[in-house]
């Protein structure tokens, strides 16, 4: 299918759609720091909590109670998944579901200098 040519309207879309993406990158930047920073301090909380799963404490703003109890869950593994194919593939169809999605992508050129 041949690219659609977007009218000048549509183009001032494309242009603010990829200003917010380069400020989304920005901002993703602090957000990836004030995480590392935040797992930091969850190592050392944990590490003082030992291998309680609760802990509280108080200070002039109020008291927090800290919870860091395991939780389980099931699943089947990709690898595990591809030999149920392999080994069954009537049962695994019968189970397995597909899905579609598409990307997204704005790629941005500079305009050429007049020479």
């Amino acid at each position: 299918m041949p690219p659609v040519t977007l009218t000048e309207t549509q183009s001032e879309r494309v242009r603010r759609y990829v200003e917010l993406r380069e400020q989304r990158s920005l901002l993703n930047a602090d957000v990836k720091k004030l995480g590392d920073e935040m797992e930091r301090l969850k190592a050392l909380i944990v590490a003082d909590m030992g291998g309680s799963w609760s802990a509280a404490c108080e200070d002039e703003s109020g008291s927090y109670t800290v919870t860091f109890k395991p939780s389980y869950s099931e699943g089947i593994l990709k690898d595990n998944l591809l030999r149920l194919k392999t080994a069954h593939p009537d049962i695994y169809a019968q189970y397995a579901t597909a899905s579609e999605s598409r990307r997204f992508h704005v790629k941005f050129a500079a305009a050429e200098a007049a020479a």
